[in-house]
């Protein structure tokens, strides 16, 4: 673990506006103007491909997102219960997997560099300072597919703040004063990217 050093990155997402479920599902063919490099252990890759099959670091397959609809009495579409249900174990599984990713709780090699920021209210804490999720979509991917990723990743960014504002302030994020969110942010500020990353590894051999 080391000090405090600079990000030198951008920052994509970094308002509570930002986590709203706003982000577009920009197309791979349009991302691809949009590179900016990344230390591979400061990125996480979530790639949703043209059948909604969502796949991390492209090895690690999550399983497909059901996106079809069924219609109802009054001649409107709603999501299968069962669809539902079973997209709900995919989030979850993207969710967590965030999660580690984001607070690299254990420091390990793997997982994004931890800096010691001392930050008003909490004091001395590691963040993750240069984290990045990489979400990409192909040419025929559901909007909708795109929209259940977007909602697991601000749950999990959303969860962390709950859990170090609890810790550290005895209530929820929701519940806490400006001051105290600030500081929260600081440890959790959300970083995701539609865009296309390079991982810069070799550069920086």
């Amino acid at each position: 673990m080391e000090t405090e050093g600079v990000a030198g990155m951008e920052t994509f997402m970094d308002t509570d506006q930002d986590l709203e479920r706003t982000l577009p599902c920009t197309p791979e063919d349009e991302q691809q103007n949009n590179e900016i490099n990344v230390k591979k252990r400061n990125l996480l890759n979530i790639r949703i491909n043209k059948d909604n099959w969502v796949l991390i670091d492209e090895d690690v397959n999550v399983g497909e997102l059901k996106i079809e609809k069924v219609p109802t009495s009054d001649g409107n579409v709603r999501s299968n219960s069962e669809n539902i249900s079973h997209n709900k174990k995919i989030k979850d599984s993207v969710k967590e997997i965030a999660k580690d990713f984001i607070k690299n709780e254990n420091n390990l090699p793997n997982l994004p560099e931890l800096f010691i920021k001392n930050i008003d209210l909490i004091g001395q804490y590691p963040v993750t300072v240069n984290h990045i999720i990489s979400v990409q979509a192909d040419n025929g991917t559901s909007y909708s597919a795109c929209l259940e990723i977007q909602d697991a990743l601000v749950t999990a960014y959303e969860e962390l703040r709950d859990e170090l504002a609890n810790e550290k302030f005895g209530v929820p994020f929701s519940q806490c004063s400006k001051e105290e969110k600030d500081a929260i942010r600081k440890v959790y500020p959300p970083k995701i990217s539609w865009k296309n990353l390079k991982n810069t590894d070799k550069d920086n051999e």
